[in-house]
């Protein structure tokens, strides 16, 4: 255990060492529940193409495209909002089931 505690302070303190990326000014996010909750999907099942042409000895266009368009919201959002975690995303899909059975 003290092996797997040493490797993950090492890995921290790369982390830490990394310089921070620079404001890219992005417009900001209009309704930051929805873009989380596509990013999520479309990600997800962009990854999920991907694994399964692997799996099947092809690439996966479609789900190449669909996994860059879900990291690339994911990537909006986190740059709009520096102080978000990934506590927003279960948030985020109660907050849309919310409206939509309201």
């Amino acid at each position: 255990m003290e092996t797997a505690a040493a490797v993950w302070a090492r890995i921290g303190a790369w982390w830490a060492a990394l310089p921070e990326l620079p404001d890219f000014a992005l417009p900001p996010v209009p309704d930051l529940a929805l873009i989380v909750v596509l990013a999520t999907v479309v990600g997800g099942l962009g990854f999920a193409a991907l694994a399964s042409g692997w799996a099947e000895g092809r690439v996966s266009k479609s789900g190449l495209f669909a996994t860059f368009v879900g990291a690339g919201m994911a990537f909006w959002v986190w740059e709009a909002e520096r102080s978000l975690t990934w506590r927003i995303v279960p948030v985020a899909f109660i907050e849309m089931i919310a409206r939509a059975t309201r």
